[in-house]
């Protein structure tokens, strides 16, 4: 293995999820780089992150972790282009969205070794295909889309979950809502 300390890690998604991971990179002494346009610079602030772009994020860092949703911007992010970037020593880290990256051309930058490994939580196609090349690869970690698989994270999810139909009933708008506008009518 190799020291976390005095590494470059990629944010590519800077919200909840994003800020916790950097929140525990700081005691690591880690350089945090992060691609998020909604990012506000005290958040960034926080954690000594520095804003930048994906092409900087590849070429930079030693591990790249993803943490956005899925939608038609983020489906494909990561692909041959952006793999193609990234040191041959880095390790891409997804625990985001299986869409988010393009699994041929991950696969084939595994194969060729142009990265050094993956940890992946997600996939294109879940559950992963018995057939998918990911399984034999000795430069990956896969683990059944349960990173957040704890008692805590499902009393958290309840809780919120009960906070959410509170806050739409006394006709205020819950505070992480992905699209505030469709319970606005």
């Amino acid at each position: 293995g190799r020291e976390l300390e005095g590494s470059t890690v990629g944010l590519i998604g800077f919200g909840s999820i994003g800020q916790r991971l950097a929140k525990y990179l700081t005691g690591f002494d880690c350089r945090l780089l992060v691609y998020d346009r909604s990012a506000s610079d005290y958040e960034l602030k926080q954690y000594n992150a520095i804003r930048t772009d994906l092409d900087t994020i590849a070429r930079e860092s030693d591990y790249v972790s993803l943490h956005v949703p899925l939608n038609e911007s983020t489906r494909g992010l990561i692909d041959k282009n952006f793999l193609s970037k990234m040191k041959p020593t880095a390790f891409l880290i997804n625990t985001s969205r299986g869409k988010v990256v393009n699994e041929s051309d991950l696969i084939e930058a595994l194969k060729a070794k142009a990265i050094a490994g993956a940890g992946l939580d997600v996939f294109e196609c879940e559950p992963l295909e018995n057939s998918s090349p990911l399984l034999k690869m000795e430069n990956v970690i896969l683990t059944p889309h349960i990173a957040s698989a704890t008692i805590q994270s499902f009393q958290a999810a309840g809780h919120l979950a009960v906070s959410n139909v509170h806050e739409v009933l006394s006709g205020r708008i819950p505070k992480y809502v992905l699209n505030p506008d469709a319970l606005i009518k």
